[in-house]
């Protein structure tokens, strides 16, 4: 079973706080099918009337890093401050997903973003229509492995970062 430690970090001009540090051990959940991709689904769901401000929360580019010598970096540049909510499967087929209520994603970020790191696969975006519209960002990660992994969120930069790494050994 692998066991994937998440520390969740807010940065805000240059202070740092500390929001929670857990273990996590959930089961293998299966792929129910409910991602959409963001192509002919995302033009074709009908908008959410609740908040007009709502229309302006975007995912505006994701990216990775994984040469950083503090391990494998996905960045997710957003249009605010909107951290998302993040769920880790393990297993098998381990993953961490990332849910932006009420975001929307740029329609030239990719399906698939290929990372082929030492832990990190790939990340897959799509999104879920109303009647509670979503962005979800997924990672896909290499089986077999203890991970730990800290999250970020840079404020002035409006930039979300998820950090992986082998978990140290004890």
């Amino acid at each position: 079973m692998t066991f994937i430690r998440i520390r969740q970090i807010f940065i805000s001009t240059g202070r740092i706080l500390l929001l929670g540090l857990a273990l996590l051990l959930v089961e293998q959940l299966p792929f129910n099918g409910i991602l959409y991709g963001a192509g002919p689904n995302l033009k074709s769901a009908p908008t959410s009337r609740k908040d007009s401000a709502a229309s302006s929360r975007k995912i505006l580019a994701i990216d990775s890093d994984i040469t950083s010598p503090s391990g494998e970096i996905i960045n997710i540049l957003l249009t605010g401050n909107f951290p998302p909510e993040a769920q880790v499967i393990e297993g098998d087929i381990p993953r961490i997903y990332c849910d932006f209520p009420e975001v929307r994603m740029e329609k030239t970020i990719p399906r698939t973003i290929g990372v082929n790191g030492k832990y990190v696969l790939q990340v897959r975006t799509g999104i879920h229509p109303p009647p509670e519209p979503k962005s979800r960002v997924v990672l896909d990660l290499v089986p077999h492995h203890d991970y730990e992994v800290e999250q970020l969120f840079y404020e002035k930069e409006n930039r979300y970062s998820i950090i992986i790494r082998e978990k140290a050994k004890e």
